[in-house]
C-alpha cells in the first residue's frame, strides 16, 4: 500500500537515519551510511490503535519536494495507510501549501493556525507535524490522540536539530520523545542517496537495519546457531551501535541485555594495537561502543 506506483522519493537536503528498537517497527526506504550500510530514511510503525510514517527530514513536509520523482504519490499513500481508510480527513500544522497539494489529490486536508489547534483534532482522521516545534503538552495530547486510533505523520532530522540545540543529546530530541514508545527514534548521522533524485524504492530494506532483530541476530551468530556474512556483521554492529547512541538511558527494550551481556565479555574488550578487537567478534565491538557511550 506504501509503495503502490512508487519507484523513487526525494531526498530534501540531506535526510538522517531513523533508528528502530520497536518489534512492529518496519523499515520502509533505506539510505546509504558508507559502503555496503543501510539505514531507514522511512519507517513505520504502531503506538496503540494508531499507526504511524516516519520521515528522516523536515523537508518532506514541503510542498517543493513532494513534487520530486514520486514524493507526492508516496505521501498521499503514506496518509491513507496511516488512516486506515481512503478518504481521511487531515490535520497540519501551519502547512498551507502541502494540504492545498492534499486537496488536489482528493483529501480533505487543512492547515491548523491558531494558538487552540490541538482542540481541533479530533476531527482528523490523520495528524501532520514537525516534533521539533511541539511542547511537552503538545507531545502528550498527540501520543494520546494516535493511542486512540489517529494517524500519524512525523518528519524531522537528528543530526539537524543537534546542531541548533547545543549541549543537548539525541535523547532530548522531541521527535525521539514523541515516538519512542512506537519503537522509532531518530538518530545522529548523514545518509547518501541511492537513486539520482534521492531514495529508490527498488531496495528491500536489509532486516539487520532494524536493531531489535539485529541483536538477535548477533546472539544467535554468537552461539554459533547462525552463520553471518562480513557484510552483514558490518550491517549489524552499525545498526545496534547506533541504537546504543540514541537509546535513552532508562530503555527497558534492548540496553538492559546489552549490558548484561557486555558484562561477561571484560576480558574480550580490552583492545590494544596488538590485539584489537576486530568484527570478527562483533559482539565485542558493541561492548566497547557501550562502554564509551555511557562513560
Amino acid at each position: 500500500a506504501l509503495l503502490d506506483r512508487v519507484k523513487e522519493i526525494a531526498a530534501p537536503g540531506v535526510p538522517g537515519p531513523l533508528c528502530l528498537v520497536g518489534e512492529k517497527a518496519v523499515p520502509v526506504i533505506v539510505g546509504r551510511s558508507g559502503q555496503g550500510i543501510y539505514e531507514p530514511v522511512v519507517a513505520v510503525g504502531f503506538l496503540g490503535k494508531g499507526r504511524v510514517v516516519a520521515f528522516g527530514h523536515t523537508g518532506y513536509l514541503d510542498a517543493s519536494t513532494l513534487k520530486i520523482a514520486d514524493t507526492e504519490r508516496f505521501f498521499v499513500n503514506a496518509i491513507r495507510w496511516a488512516a486506515g481508510k481512503v478518504d481521511p480527513k487531515v490535520a497540519l500544522r501551519r502547512n498551507t501549501e502541502v494540504a492545498r497539494i492534499l486537496k488536489a489529490n482528493g483529501i480533505d486536508a487543512r492547515s491548523l493556525d491558531a494558538p487552540n489547534w490541538l482542540k481541533e483534532l479530533d476531527k482528523f482522521d490523520v495528524i501532520c507535524v514537525y516534533p521539533a516545534t511541539l511542547s511537552e503538552d503538545e507531545i502528550r495530547k498527540i501520543q494520546e490522540l494516535v493511542r486512540g486510533g489517529k494517524g500519524l505523520i512525523v518528519a524531522d532530522l537528528g543530526w539537524g536539530w543537534l546542531q541548533l540545540n547545543p549541549g543537548k543529546e539525541i535523547t532530548d530530541h522531541p521527535a525521539n520523545r514523541l515516538l519512542y514508545p512506537a519503537g522509532i527514534l531518530w538518530a545522529d548521522g548523514m545518509l547518501d542517496r541511492t537513486s539520482k533524485s534521492g531514495f529508490t524504492a527498488d531496495i528491500e530494506p536489509p532486516n539487520l537495519c532494524h536493531a531489535r532483530k539485529t541483536l538477535d541476530a548477533l546472539l544467535a551468530f554468537e552461539r554459533k546457531q547462525v552463520s553471518m556474512s562480513r557484510e552483514e556483521i558490518a550491517q549489524a554492529v552499525w545498526s545496534l551501535s547506533t541504537a546504543i547512541r540514541t537509546l535513552p538511558p532508562n530503555d527497558r527494550r534492548l540496553l538492559p541485555q546489552i549490558r548484561k551481556w557486555a558484562a561477561t565479555q571484560k576480558e574480550a574488550v580490552a583492545p590494544s594495537p596488538d590485539k584489537p578487537v576486530t568484527m570478527d567478534n562483533p559482539l565485542a565491538r558493541l561492548a566497547i561502543t557501550l562502554q564509551v557511550h555511557e562513560l
